[in-house]
């Protein structure tokens, strides 16, 4: 079925197209203009097409989560490429600049953004976290915090054994056939 093909019954009114509108509004009403005109699901044709067009939307997202990924690479490599080609002589200019103002400022405002410097108080880098806790350990506890996490498997796995699950917190989710396209 194309987008060109139109059926001619009405669209009867459990089937009738629902949007969502969850943000981008516009392209939800390009979704709909692509829609075959009072297209409704009524048969092993039309579910498929709909299949059809929600595998292309997805692999669609695939490739364009890709190329981003690419073009972000791209980007980073080019911007450490002009920082290491670039940076030194740019800090020498704007160390100059900044000196024929005396002491009153400490970046210049270009076109194009600012460039300057700030002042960064000094600070512990961490290069070895598990060097550290066991110092922290020893000489400042307080330094270290316990982050509990539940381990659902575990809890799914008592209550299928014993029957029991927590009095709070939890509902059972019957499952049951969901609805899935693939």
């Amino acid at each position: 079925m194309d987008s060109k093909t139109t059926i001619s019954q009405p669209i009867p009114p459990d089937n009738q197209a629902v949007v969502a509108v969850a943000g981008n509004s516009e392209h939800d009403i390009d979704v709909l203009k692509s829609l075959p005109e009072r297209f409704c699901v009524q048969d092993k044709q039309s579910v498929n097409w709909v299949i059809r067009r929600i595998q292309n939307a997805r692999r669609y997202a695939q490739e364009v989560k890709a190329w981003a990924e690419l073009e972000l690479a791209r980007a980073e490599r080019e911007e450490r490429t002009l920082l290491f080609l670039f940076q030194r002589p740019m800090e020498a200019w704007a160390k100059e600049e900044i000196a024929k103002f005396n002491g009153r400022r400490k970046s210049i405002s270009l076109p194009a953004g600012t460039i300057g410097y700030r002042h960064i108080a000094p600070r512990i880098v961490v290069e070895d976290e598990q060097q550290v806790i066991a110092w922290a350990r020893r000489n400042l506890p307080s330094a270290i915090t316990v982050v509990e996490k539940l381990v659902k498997t575990e809890i799914n796995d008592y209550a299928t054994q014993t029957g029991e699950m927590p009095d709070a917190g939890v509902r059972l989710d019957p499952g049951g056939d969901r609805f899935f396209i693939r």
